[in-house]
């Protein structure tokens, strides 16, 4: 016999802000059906690495009265879980998702930084629009539009950063012309926050 791998699968369910209760049974049905299927074709769903994110305060209440079970477990209520790369946050914000972007980028940028001192300019522009740009821009269009203007002014300041060293400008050399020097693009949204 073979033995049962674990399966990957993102179940959803819409419910009904007033009661959400009766879409919660359907939830459980179709998770009880989709380990069943697992089951069928040798596989299986393991109840410690299954989440549930519930979005809305009546969900999330609904769900704490009746859990959703999945191999005789209750499924784990997150806060926050990280999506094809997206932290999603149960209040629907993008905080949690933009400090972890901020926090990745920093790392990578400071390493640049450092560098700048010993390689050519052309090498290290092209270091960050391939090493550090790339996190700035994973799915921007999704969450981008969508952030309030001290977080995009946080994560400008982490490229204006970059920029200041690789031309060694004084700290008060506008953005805008950094990168205008550097001809790096504007930030995700693609207009000029500058």
């Amino acid at each position: 016999t073979r033995r049962s791998s674990d399966l990957d699968a993102l179940l959803y369910q819409c419910c009904a802000k007033i009661n959400p209760s009766p879409d919660l049974n359907n939830l459980q049905d179709s998770v009880s059906a989709a380990s069943s299927w697992a089951r069928c074709w040798n596989g299986r769903f393991a109840p410690m690495k299954t989440k549930a994110l519930a979005i809305g305060p009546s969900i999330q209440h609904a769900w704490e009265e009746v859990p959703i079970i999945i191999e005789n477990s209750a499924i784990e209520i997150l806060t926050t879980h990280k999506h094809l790369g997206v932290l999603l946050s149960n209040d629907l914000k993008w905080t949690q998702h933009v400090n972890s972007v901020l926090t990745n980028g920093r790392k990578r940028s400071g390493l640049l930084r450092h560098m700048a001192h010993d390689l050519p300019t052309a090498v290290i522009t092209k270091l960050y629009l391939y090493y550090v740009r790339p996190s700035f821009e994973y799915a921007s269009s999704v969450w981008y539009g969508a952030i309030p203007a001290d977080q995009s002014l946080a994560l400008e300041r982490v490229q204006a950063s970059v920029a200041r060293r690789i031309l060694k400008a004084p700290w008060r050399t506008p953005k805008c012309e950094l990168l205008q020097q550097l001809d790096w693009p504007a930030l995700p949204d693609g207009e000029e926050p500058y």
